[in-house]
């Protein structure tokens, strides 16, 4: 774990969530809405390279944050404070990312009809 933070009480894992949240604003602010526009343009490969390297960085970042929140939570799962740890970032993951993915949101629709 300590490849991912040092510590759950770490000044790296507490200012991951405002960086992440920082970085996922600007990688929207840069890219969303443009892909027709930067396809059309003479620099295309160029551009789109950025894009992909950028969110790259990103998923990395956020795999960090969720994966050492799961693994913390696996130490001891009857721990609520544990929980309530690996809950936030997978949860704030969508928010960080804008959106719910569409993969998600057909699920959860149909978990929704379900009746057990």
């Amino acid at each position: 774990m300590a490849d991912l933070y040092p510590s759950r009480d770490s000044p790296e894992y507490a200012r991951a969530p405002v960086r992440a949240e920082t970085e996922c604003a600007q990688f929207a602010k840069n890219w969303r809405g443009k892909l027709t526009e930067i396809v059309a343009s003479p620099g295309a490969s160029a551009r789109l390279t950025e894009a992909v390297a950028g969110y790259e960085k990103l998923e990395d970042l956020l795999g960090r944050i969720i994966s050492f929140a799961g693994l913390v939570y696996s130490g001891d799962t009857t721990d609520p404070t544990r929980a309530r740890a690996k809950h936030w970032p997978t949860a704030s993951a969508s928010c960080w990312h804008g959106t719910t993915p569409p993969r998600l949101r057909s699920s959860r629709r149909r978990r929704s009809r379900t009746r057990w």
